[in-house]
C-alpha cells in the first residue's frame, strides 16, 4: 500500500510538472506572438515571467527587450547574462545571440574568437542565423582566414533552411566574386527579394530588374523560438575552433 501511495504521489508531481511546463511555453509563444505584432508590454510581460521559470527561449528573446531597450531600459549586460543563460541550456538563439554580441561590441569589448565560438556551436546545432554569420566571418576573414568556399557552403545551409540575409549573401557573392555563377546569383537573390529583403530588392533593381517586389520585411529583428526540426550543420573546422 505504501508504495502504492508513493507512485500516486508521484504521478500526481509529474502531471503537476507538465501542466507547469506546458504553462510556461504557451506562454513563451504567446509572449512572442505579441511582439511580433508590436505589443511590448505583453510581451515583457510574458517573457520575463517565462525567462524567470528557466525557459531558455523566453531567456533569448527577453535579452533581446533589453538589448534594444523595448519595454524596459536599455541594459546590455542584463542582455548578456540572458543570452549565456539560455545558450548554457544548448539554445542555439541564444549561442547566436552571444556571437553577435562579441562580433560586434554590444555593451561588452569586440572579441573575434569568442564570436567564432559562439556562432559555430549556432551553426553546428542547425541555427539558420548562427550558419549565416559564421559564413560572413569566413567571407570577410574576420576570425578566421578569409575563406570564400566555406563561407557559401555555410551560406547555401542557411538557405536552404530559409534564411533571407543568407540568401542574399549567397547571391551577392555568386554575382560579384569569382567563380561566378550569375543565373544561380540571381536566382538566390530573387528569393530573397520576394521575401521582402531590402538589400536584394536594390540590388536587383539595379541590375536591371523591374518585376514587383513585394513590401520589405525585416525578419532578423522578429523574435521566435530555437527550431526543433534543424539538423546539424556540416561546418567545417568548429571541431577545433569551438573546442
Amino acid at each position: 500500500m505504501k508504495a502504492l501511495r508513493h507512485l500516486a504521489l508521484l504521478a500526481v508531481m509529474l502531471s503537476t510538472w507538465s501542466a507547469a511546463a506546458q504553462d510556461v511555453a504557451s506562454a513563451v509563444l504567446t509572449g512572442i506572438a505579441a511582439y511580433n505584432r508590436g505589443d511590448i508590454a505583453t510581451a515583457y510581460r510574458l517573457l520575463k515571467a517565462a525567462s524567470d521559470a528557466g525557459d531558455s527561449d523566453a531567456q533569448v528573446n527577453l535579452g533581446y527587450l533589453y538589448a534594444r531597450g523595448q519595454g524596459t531600459r536599455a541594459d546590455q549586460a542584463e542582455a548578456m547574462r540572458l543570452y549565456l543563460q539560455s545558450a548554457g541550456q544548448g539554445n542555439p538563439e541564444g549561442m547566436n545571440a552571444v556571437g553577435y554580441k562579441y562580433r560586434y561590441g554590444s555593451g561588452v569589448k569586440i572579441d573575434l574568437p569568442r564570436a567564432v565560438h559562439w556562432f559555430c556551436r549556432a551553426a553546428v546545432s542547425g541555427d539558420p542565423r548562427g550558419l549565416n554569420n559564421l559564413a560572413i566571418m569566413y567571407y570577410e576573414g574576420k576570425g578566421v582566414e578569409r575563406d570564400l568556399d566555406e563561407a557559401r557552403r555555410l551560406w547555401e545551409q542557411a538557405a536552404e533552411r530559409g534564411n533571407p540575409n543568407a540568401m542574399f549573401n549567397l547571391g551577392e557573392s555568386y554575382y560579384l566574386e569569382p567563380p561566378l555563377d550569375l543565373p544561380q546569383g540571381v536566382d538566390l537573390l530573387r528569393q530573397s527579394a520576394m521575401g521582402g529583403h531590402g538589400g536584394a530588392q536594390r540590388f536587383l533593381r539595379q541590375i536591371g530588374n523591374r518585376e514587383p517586389f513585394p513590401p520589405l520585411v525585416n525578419t532578423e529583428l522578429d523574435m521566435r523560438p530555437a527550431r526543433k526540426d534543424l539538423r546539424a550543420g556540416k561546418v567545417r573546422d568548429c571541431g577545433f575552433l569551438a573546442s
